[in-house]
């Protein structure tokens, strides 16, 4: 599906009136945050920004063309447009075909809501025995990537039976392959479905699988096909800029030494396997990174094993570990202002917070240290994270401030009703891990897992605020005041540090921890009024705008893409 044009609008997006531009800035990837845009675009009346909504439907159809609601939808939408080519909509007519009537899944959703997951593998299949059918499928897929269960959907995918367009079921098993680390049958399937019909995205996914396997020039190429077929792709051009002229792999160092520093509470055994990973990442084993690296630990009154883990990791790392003991838990935000005041971390040019059950890679400080090299003016630097038990599955990547949902729209119906002022964008949660959040440049936040200050700018920010005690969102409220001082967080996606993180899902279980979250929330909504709020977007906009045009620029003049 080539739907580019010689439009400047395809090929300079950051040229776009808002709230286009802001949205489309913060990230094309991702079925929803496409159809988002091009609700916007259709609606704008424009001619120029309708051609470009109709594009980003067709995009929105490419991420899933299994899904024959949505496939019928836009069908609806295009159905008379001289816009879109017969064979285009022949491609989303045969998608509507093949999904059906939709099935009654009234029991299965019963068994989601139990959280059988067992229950629910069992019945998927009896069905797919039973009925066949695209949904049904589209079940299993869904489930296998959510628990990692690679060889099992796979498996269903490369026995199923049912009608399916053989491109859609060629692309289906390249990302299963892909996910599954599998990038030799990734390759073939999806060059498989290009042989179909050749699609801008399956053109993307085909280059990170290149990439992986090494064959960067490869990579490259299959890239710059991509965006030549959708030139607005703000994510994949931010990583072929990444990939071909800024390789964060290569060796990188701090001006100064670097101290690491946890807090912990009751999770020994999560806490001996980040101690692990650290100290046997380059920066401690090697001295690579930084000219020193020291390691300091604060024990927030645990009463298990850690003490333990503690003794353990101070005889082996020696005069590089410290710990401090507390007789209680003083919360995360007290936590990180303790660890930064002691004498020990003075003497540090830079300061890393780490989560006690964060897995670093060997090059992790390299990694942050090429984002430090590239925007040396950022408030902290920050990373690309992702579920320890299921890499493919996102955390947190580049986050953005969005319009705030209506009044009484929030989807908990127990949530205090009262009208946000803003969300946090949510792209990494609309896809698995395909690489197309792997590049750098600079946001509204980074997560808190693990990011780097310069600690004499962290200092003089202030200290993490404490009225977002014991946790949730005090890391969130420093970078907003960072946005507002105009010192904006910058993201290294090349940084993936898998992360056991249990806090957030504690507090969807716990009531307490759960009134907790929902008091800082709206504590977080209440610190800066509407005016404050769109300044600091309008900036980043800006920010990321001219981040944009010189790498587009850069891979112009490096013949990569035309001008």
């Amino acid at each position: 599906m080539d739907s580019s044009t010689n439009q400047s609008i395809f090929h300079r997006p950051e040229l776009l009136p808002e709230p286009l531009r802001r949205n489309l800035l913060t990230g094309t990837d991702g079925r929803f945050q496409l159809l988002g845009l091009a609700q916007e675009a259709l609606q704008s009346g424009d001619e120029k920004l309708v051609v470009l909504g109709v594009d980003f439907l067709l995009a929105a159809f490419e991420h899933d063309p299994l899904d024959g609601a949505i496939a019928g939808q836009i069908l609806q939408v295009v159905e008379n447009s001289p816009l879109v080519s017969d064979g285009v909509k022949n491609l989303l007519r045969a998608s509507t075909t093949a999904a059906g009537e939709a099935p009654d899944t009234t029991y299965l959703n019963r068994l989601k809501l139990a959280g059988d997951l067992d229950a629910v593998r069992a019945y998927i299949e009896e069905q797919l025995a039973d009925q066949g059918g695209v949904v049904w499928l589209k079940e299993a897929v869904g489930l296998g990537a959510y628990r990692g269960e690679w060889e099992w959907v796979r498996g269903v995918v490369a026995g199923y039976q049912g009608p399916a367009p053989a491109w859609a079921m060629a692309k289906l098993r390249g990302d299963l392959a892909f996910l599954a680390g599998d990038y030799g049958d990734a390759a073939e399937a999806y060059a498989a479905s290009l042989n179909e019909v050749e699609t801008a995205l399956v053109f993307a996914r085909l280059g990170e699988t290149l990439r992986q396997m090494g064959k960067k020039d490869e990579a490259h190429t299959a890239w710059a096909r991509s965006m030549t077929m959708r030139p607005w792709q703000v994510n994949l051009l931010l990583r072929l800029h990444d990939s071909i002229l800024d390789d964060a792999g290569s060796s990188k160092k701090l001006d100064g030494g670097v101290a690491v520093l946890l807090y912990t509470y009751n999770k020994a055994a999560d806490l001996d396997a980040t101690l692990t990973a650290l100290a046997e990442s380059d920066a401690v084993a090697k001295g690579s990174g930084a000219d020193s690296c020291t390691i300091h630990v604060l024990d927030n009154g645990s009463t298990d094993a850690t003490a333990e883990v503690l003794a353990k990791w101070s005889e082996t790392l020696g005069e590089r570990f410290g710990f401090t003991r507390l007789p209680v838990n003083i919360g995360a935000p007290a936590a990180r202002n303790w660890l930064l005041d002691l004498d020990v971390v003075q003497s540090c040019r830079y300061v890393a917070y780490l989560d006690d059950d964060a897995h670093l890679p060997p090059a992790w400080l390299d990694a942050l240290a090429a984002a430090v090299e590239r925007y040396p003016e950022a408030g902290v630097w920050g990373c690309k994270v992702v579920d320890a038990a299921n890499p493919a599955v996102l955390q947190s990547v580049d986050l953005h401030l969005s319009d705030p949902p209506p009044k009484g729209a929030q989807a908990d119906p127990e949530a205090l009703d009262y009208q946000r002022r803003f969300k946090v964008s949510n792209l990494q949660h609309q896809d698995l891990d395909f690489g197309q959040f792997d590049y750098c440049r600079p946001c509204h936040s980074v997560t808190g897992c693990c990011h780097l200050f310069l600690r004499e700018r962290l200092a003089a920010s202030g200290p993490f605020d404490i009225r977002f005690s014991p946790t949730q969102y005090d890391d969130l409220e420093h970078d907003l005041r960072l946005c507002d001082a105009e010192k904006f967080p910058v993201y290294q996606g090349l940084l993936r540090v898998d992360h056991a993180k249990t806090s957030g899902r504690e507090s969807r279980n716990d009531p307490r921890a759960t009134a907790g979250a929902m008091a800082n929330l709206y504590k977080l909504q209440m610190l800066y009024s509407k005016d404050q709020l769109t300044a600091m977007r309008a900036r980043l906009t800006d920010a990321l705008a001219q981040d944009l045009t010189v790498k587009r620029d850069a891979l112009v003049q490096a013949g990569v893409l035309e001008g």
